[in-house]
């Protein structure tokens, strides 16, 4: 049975297009390295000092590594209404050809349909 992940295009929403637009999701964390070279307790060292690091360390690691093919992704819409749905197509990529601001860690998705509201 598919998981289904919420997941947020940027802060504000401001990458929503550009995820659907390259087939994708991301997460930020523009201080971690790639996930697949990242343990819990390196994360932690990485993210030390910052709020809720156990949670964010977390949320890093379950995007490396509990996402899976087939499962499926929700991401609220705002500005076109509503949540494009999709199923994640492939592996934890890290990106190093894309700029930090624009989620260096992606997994790609075949969206599919946009649900309502």
């Amino acid at each position: 049975m598919a998981t289904v992940w919420v997941i947020r295009g940027g802060e504000r929403h401001r990458l929503v297009q550009t995820f659907l637009d390259s087939g994708a999701i991301g997460v930020g964390f523009p201080e971690l390295p790639d996930g697949r070279t990242v343990d819990r307790a390196k994360a932690l060292r990485l993210l030390g000092g910052q709020p809720d690091a156990e949670g964010q360390a977390a949320r890093f690691l379950s995007f490396v590594r509990r996402v899976t093919v087939g499962d499926l992704v929700l991401m609220p819409d705002p500005a076109a209404g509503g949540f494009p749905v999709g199923v994640v197509a492939g592996d934890y990529e890290y990106r190093d050809d894309v700029a930090l601001d624009r989620y260096r860690h992606r997994r790609p998705v075949e969206w599919r349909r946009r649900l309502p509201f």
